[in-house]
């Protein structure tokens, strides 16, 4: 009963707010607020609508702050850079960005600086490489906050650690910070990402190995699948939105063992199921995983969870939070 539940965890506030929501678009008069919570609904079918709709309401209603809020959620939900920047200029004027909830002031900073300061680390976010929803999820510390923390309690004196699906390089350079006597090695296969995270091991002084690659089933290149909606959505299993580019290939399974790491971590877009099928496990004690099972079958997610507790892997149910997985067999 644990695996579920962990699993469903992260749902429960996505649900309860869009009761929420739809409840307020049944009111008979509507206050403003449940105009805007009409507006939200209307933006998950028409995106347009809802900011013509928004807009109106600019017009119309003295509650500024909300709406622009409202509107700015949208502008990156939609990924409008030019939109993005003319709400950021109205939150400005009307004071919301250093009196307004604190993403907001921090998605500015970000949006308009090309850094932002969390965890102890400064990460550069450059508009080429970092799309408006991943720096909205780094102003609200949704974005890869859960993996630092459990990659922090994790963390043992004199680890050997492979780093899969390294992103910003944020988990590397926030874990290490303070750090000695660390091998980490992080690797990237989105092309992009690379003079990011170097940009960003730079900026926060530590010291890490970084690899360009795609870790999947084969050695040899490989098509990676690309996606307007984030680059943590380039995958190698599907055709992405946004085309697809060459990467470097290598058997996952064959070198992680000749790395031969304590701690692996993995964030590889539903590329863990088949190297965790084949992987020798030997000599890994902990294992930090984000599973993506809407990519795989249920049985097939089941049995690498299986597989995993089979040979001797307990979860760590104090940091487990939704799909991100901590496994420890090192007590």
């Amino acid at each position: 009963m644990v695996i579920p539940a962990l699993l469903q965890q992260n749902s429960l506030p996505t649900r309860l707010r869009r009761q929420r929501i739809e409840a307020a678009g049944k009111a008979a008069n509507p206050k403003p607020w449940q105009r805007l919570a009409r507006l939200e609904l209307l933006a998950e079918t028409d995106a347009e609508a809802a900011i013509a709709g928004l807009e109106q309401e600019l017009e119309d209603s003295p509650a500024k702050p909300g709406i622009l809020q409202a509107l700015l959620r949208l502008q990156v939900e939609r990924g409008d850079a030019a939109g993005i920047d003319a709400i950021c200029d109205q939150l400005e004027a009307a004071g919301v960005a250093s009196n307004g909830p604190i993403w907001i002031g921090r998605f500015l900073e970000a949006w308009k600086g090309g850094r932002i300061a969390m965890d102890g680390v400064t990460l550069a976010v450059p508009r080429t490489a970092v799309e408006p929803r991943v720096l909205r999820g780094l102003a609200g510390g949704s974005y890869e906050s859960h993996e630092v923390a459990m990659a922090r309690h994790a963390l043992r004196p004199g680890d050997r650690v492979l780093e899969l699906g390294a992103g910003l390089g944020y988990v590397a350079c926030a874990t290490l910070s303070g750090q000695q006597g660390i091998q980490w090695r992080s690797a990237e296969a989105n092309p992009r990402l690379i003079p990011v995270i170097e940009q960003n091991r730079a900026l926060n002084g530590v010291s890490f190995d970084l690899e360009h690659a795609a870790y999947g089933v084969t050695d040899g290149p490989v098509q990676l699948a690309l996606s307007h909606h984030g680059f943590w959505a380039a995958s190698l299993l599907d055709e992405g939105d946004a085309g697809s580019v060459e990467v470097p290939g290598v058997d996952g399974a064959r070198a992680i063992a000749a790395y031969a790491p304590s701690f692996l971590i993995m964030d590889i877009e539903g590329a863990e199921y088949d190297i965790l099928a084949r992987l020798d496990l030997a000599g890994i004690e902990r294992l930090l995983v984000e599973f993506h099972p809407s990519l795989v079958d249920k049985a097939t997610h089941t049995a690498i969870l299986g597989r995993l507790i089979s040979e001797g892997f307990v979860i760590d149910t104090d940091c487990g939070m939704g799909q991100v997985l901590l496994f420890d067999r090192s007590a």
